[in-house]
């Protein structure tokens, strides 16, 4: 609960006692539960509320797809994210966090991958047909991290997007007059449109 009114979504009555507390939503936008969230967590102003976000950002910066707890509890510890001690615990609560969202899969016994479901994908974005670059700067100004270091696309959000193209739920497209277009698995695409 605290968690989620650090991140603005839930208010209490107050009370000083658990069993007297009540809880409840202080804003239901349009929006996917999960696409609130994410944009609540990126909308905190305090660094260490935000530290949940920072993990996914600074992983998918450095283009990590398939890791383990303790590697990232190392990668945390020798950033530059100096807010706490990173531990194994710390780490674990983004992993449960952002499993549940969709960003990631837990795989036993502490393997982690980063690629987003398909559902938090389709639900993020645009209808299009948009260009490519313009779609993933608005997902990731928003939502989550997109592009690594070197500002190719991220490989679990490749992946996400070419299972989508298969499944005829995106239709990835090039137009060789659009500026601003990606390599998506060696192939050039400009535009992402919702089938």
């Amino acid at each position: 609960m605290g968690f989620l009114q650090g991140a603005g979504l839930i208010q209490d009555n107050g009370a000083r006692s658990w069993s007297d507390r009540r809880y409840w939503a202080t804003h239901i936008p349009d929006l996917p539960f999960t696409l609130t969230l994410l944009r609540a967590m990126r909308a905190l102003s305090d660094p260490k509320q935000r530290a949940v976000a920072t993990v996914h950002d600074l992983l998918t910066l450095d283009g990590v797809l398939y890791t383990s707890i303790p590697e990232i509890v190392e990668r945390m510890e020798q950033s530059k994210v100096g807010l706490f001690a990173w531990n194994t615990t710390k780490v674990n609560f983004w992993a449960a966090i952002y499993e549940a969202i969709g960003l990631v899969v837990r795989h036993v016994p502490e393997r982690v991958a980063l690629s987003p479901h398909s559902a938090l994908l389709l639900s993020a974005l645009p209808p299009g047909p948009t260009p490519i670059q313009t779609a993933l700067a608005l997902v990731e100004q928003e939502y989550f991290a997109c592009f690594t270091r070197r500002r190719t696309l991220h490989p679990g959000l490749e992946r996400a997007l070419l299972r989508l193209e298969r499944e005829g739920k995106v239709r990835l497209s090039y137009r060789s007059d659009a500026p601003g277009s990606l390599f998506v698995a060696g192939r050039r695409v400009s535009h992402v449109a919702l089938a």
